[in-house]
């Protein structure tokens, strides 16, 4: 009887790893197939296209909404504008310099400072969605009120999206 000795050049107790990566990589990709398809699933089953959409608005929005700390849900409308990022963080670090109301519609202009000479605005409507947020003319604090002053008054209280239900 003769022996026969494979030497593939390798430890024996390196043997088999690339194995079960591999096993685990299709673990993950499994589960996040099961994730997507729990996420799609009613756009999936729904009989009629109308409520496909409204699945996929609903999913779409929910999970790209962002809140600053004073519970303002961020609108797409804003990032027109360059300087609404700088705006949002102004306010979610430092809160509102002063906090101005529509004369007539249900919204309110929280007014920030958001560098020595730089001022900007936010506009939320009353359930806390934001409008928009720039600066008026050259952002100074004097082309901000002059903007602000056709329309608003100072508003003090609490702000109603804040309110506890």
């Amino acid at each position: 009887m003769s022996t026969i000795t494979w030497n593939s050049g390798e430890d024996i107790n390196t043997g088999g790893g690339g194995c079960v990566s591999y096993g685990l990589l299709a673990l993950a990709a499994i589960g996040v197939v099961i994730i997507v398809l729990a996420m799609i699933g009613p756009m999936l089953a729904s009989t009629s296209l109308t409520s496909a959409v409204e699945a996929q608005q609903t999913l779409a929005s929910t999970s790209l909404t962002m809140y600053t700390s004073l519970g303002v849900a961020y609108s797409p409308h804003a990032e027109r504008h360059e300087e609404a990022p700088a705006i949002r963080d102004c306010l979610d670090q430092r809160g509102p310099y002063m906090v101005l109301k529509h004369v007539s519609a249900p919204t309110f202009y929280l007014v920030c400072q958001i560098d020595k000479l730089t001022w900007g605005l936010q506009a939320v409507d009353e359930s806390g969605v934001e409008k928009t947020a720039f600066s008026p003319g050259n952002g100074t604090f004097q082309d901000v009120m002059d903007y602000l002053n056709k329309f608003t008054n100072k508003f003090k209280g609490t702000l109603p999206w804040m309110s506890a239900p």
